[in-house]
């Protein structure tokens, strides 16, 4: 079966610190956060002949970035995750895109590169 990709890439620059055990935490320190989202299809519609809109997925990206840019992740009234790991960013980017996107596309995958060569993606509808 033959299957047509498109990915759009954001990032933004956001602290965060994780969690080492014994209720210590790591220093805060800030990323770029690369962050790319994948459409998976195996068709294009018929009147763009695209998978989804390119446009349509950088405005909701974008809108999705800056409110991330420049924040802390672990803040309280931030992204209230259980701790603020790349896996847990790409899930909440993930979440947020899907929602904005609503009817417009399926999501395959959420990648985050937090450091040069450290990724984790999420795959919404997986398992």
């Amino acid at each position: 079966m033959s299957t047509y990709e498109v990915s759009v890439c954001v990032s933004f620059n956001a602290s965060h610190s994780l969690p080492l055990g014994g209720g210590r935490m790591e220093d805060p320190h800030e990323h770029t956060w690369e962050t790319t989202a994948t459409f998976r299809s195996a068709d294009v519609d018929n009147e763009m002949g695209v998978v989804i809109d390119f446009v349509a997925v950088r405005e909701a990206m974008d809108a999705i970035a800056s409110s991330l840019d420049g924040t802390d992740l672990n803040a309280p009234d931030s992204l209230n995750l259980p701790t603020t790991s790349a896996e847990n960013v790409a899930r909440f980017f993930a979440d947020e895109l899907q929602h904005k996107l609503t009817g417009q596309g399926v999501l395959y995958r959420l990648s985050v590169t937090e450091a040069p060569g450290c990724q984790a993606a999420y795959y919404p509808g997986d398992m």
